[in-house]
């Protein structure tokens, strides 16, 4: 009896959002798991500290290739994937975890908002997927997308975000659908509560005191527990795990 290994060794990796928060968490552990990773972010600062950290943290692995990327614009991830092409490691795996918010109440919601949080969270999804799906060869690969836990417990103040996760979502599964014959598995992977500078940017200390003393765990998630699920996506431990949104939230939705 056969059991896969978790490690990417031989495989390109892409990680979108790798400047901060899930992205970066998710760039270091593919790292220490020898990936050649592609990390991607419009925040350079964010990249260089990743690129240092795998460094020091894992000085035997390959050296993480950094480009400057928005996800919402074409040619700005043709750059990216050309930076993959120059790896001359086969691209096996994406994590795109780039995403935004911001509360906006939605009789206030303008247009404009509403378009650039799909731009970035849904339209980037797409882009990223698409590039990744030309990108990978007859052996095919994993792509793993970022949903969120709010398409299962909204919150006022965030139709324009949770419509996009909802999107991202559906999105996966008719990938799934589509690219199973060619071997490229795709899933959602949709956290709950985690500790980042997404969510602190919309809740005070007060309020990430009180909703960790509430939560079942004793605690809100940490990048880690979310990259940990996704490092187990793209590797072949999950080799019959496709079209699923794995919810990863400290029990905050049972679904």
């Amino acid at each position: 009896m056969d059991f896969p290994s978790d490690r990417l060794d031989g495989r390109c990796v892409v990680v979108t959002g790798a400047g901060s928060g899930i992205g970066f968490a998710t760039g270091l552990l593919a790292a220490g798991r020898g990936a050649s990773v592609v990390a991607a972010d419009l925040d350079a600062d964010g990249l260089a500290e990743l690129a240092a950290a795998a460094a020091e943290a894992f000085p035997a692995s390959l050296e993480v290739t950094t480009v400057r990327c928005d996800v919402a614009d074409a040619g700005s991830v043709g750059e990216l994937f050309a930076a993959v092409a120059g790896t001359g490691t086969p691209l096996r795996g994406l994590a795109n975890c780039a995403g935004i918010t911001g509360d906006q109440p939605f009789d206030e919601l303008s247009p404009e908002h509403w378009q650039h949080v799909l731009g970035v969270n849904l339209t980037g999804s797409y882009l990223v997927a698409r590039a990744a799906v030309r990108a990978m060869d007859q052996d095919g690969g994993s792509i793993v997308l970022v949903g969120s836990g709010t398409t299962n417990t909204p919150a006022a103040g965030l139709a324009h975000y949770i419509a996009s996760k909802a999107g991202v979502i559906g999105l996966a599964r008719a990938l799934a659908k589509e690219l199973g014959g060619r071997g490229i598995r795709v899933n959602t992977v949709s956290p709950g509560p985690v500790d980042t500078p997404l969510l602190r940017a919309r809740m005070s200390d007060e309020v990430v005191a009180e909703r960790s003393r509430t939560a079942l765990l004793g605690r809100l998630g940490r990048p880690q527990d979310v990259a940990l699920m996704i490092g187990f996506l793209l590797s072949d431990q999950s080799s019959w795990i496709t079209g699923q949104t794995i919810n990863v939230n400290g029990g905050t939705a049972m679904t």
